[in-house]
């Protein structure tokens, strides 16, 4: 028997599929992921409040629903018919696994991919958008990027996206080269 963690987020993702509504319920769960994932005492305090049953299912939806009003902009009545069906049944204690879950098969089923692309340099939004439609090509999905900057690298890009690592880098490439050159025995340097 699959986990309340599976059938809850292959139920949701039949749902947002049906009504083509995946971006939007993913955009207001990612709100819970990255509080969830917070390492702060905020995220204990969310967890600790889900699952506290002296507080009111009706004051916890009305909590969650405010903490995904961001922006001016309302949560989906998906996500929040959703999040009151989980706190009906008691699966509070499985809603950050499943909004994790359920992010992930949402970008496969949207054939979508994430990753981290890390810079030498800053860039601009048309080199962003050719690197980002190289590797959407390369991987043969959508490629969404988390860009930052990283000054160690020297030179070039390093792209990781799910298991694949693009490595672009000047200092890539020399790491690479120090491993050749440990493996070359010291009397055919020369040669």
């Amino acid at each position: 028997m699959a986990s309340p963690t599976i059938r809850y987020s292959d139920a949701l993702l039949a749902v947002t599929r049906e009504k083509g509504n995946s971006h939007a319920v993913d955009a207001d769960l990612s709100i819970l992921r990255s509080l969830f994932a917070a390492r702060d005492a905020d995220a204990q305090d969310l967890k600790l409040f889900l699952e506290n049953p002296r507080v009111a299912r009706d004051k916890k939806v009305e909590i969650l629903h405010q903490m995904l009003s961001v922006g001016g902009r309302s949560p989906d009545e998906t996500t929040m018919s959703f999040l009151e069906l989980i706190l009906r049944k008691g699966r509070q204690g499985y809603l950050q696994p499943l909004v994790e879950v359920f992010h992930k098969k949402a970008l496969a089923d949207r054939g979508e991919a994430e990753g981290r692309l890390s810079t030498a340099l800053e860039l601009d939004e048309n080199e962003l958008a050719a690197l980002q439609a190289a590797l959407s090509k390369e991987l043969g999905k959508k490629v969404l990027l988390d860009v930052d900057v990283d000054k160690d690298l020297i030179g070039g890009f390093r792209a990781l996206i799910g298991d694949s690592l693009f490595d672009a880098s000047l200092k890539g490439q020399i790491e690479q080269l120090g491993r050749r050159l440990k493996g070359v025995p010291l009397g055919t340097v020369g040669d």
